[in-house]
């Protein structure tokens, strides 16, 4: 078992339920373009959050209890 595995069956500290502060602060500054790719997603909140401003967007972890809804929950 990944030591992400264990922490992800409860919340993880820096899961906030929303994309971080420091992140949206970057999309409004409009530093973020073009694809992004979010490798150690989580939850995928970041890679929600630039998808649903219009970027092509790839979260990916290798943590299965990181994507509670299953696959394709973010198309």
């Amino acid at each position: 078992m990944d030591i992400f595995d264990e922490i992800y069956r409860g919340t993880p500290p820096w899961d906030i339920g929303r994309p971080q502060k420091a992140f949206i602060e970057l999309a409004g500054r409009g530093e973020i373009r073009g694809s992004v790719l979010d490798i150690g997603c989580g939850t995928g909140e970041h890679a929600l959050f630039v998808a649903g401003a219009g970027h092509e967007a790839l979260g990916i972890d290798t943590a299965p209890p990181c994507d509670p809804e299953g696959p394709g929950e973010g198309r």
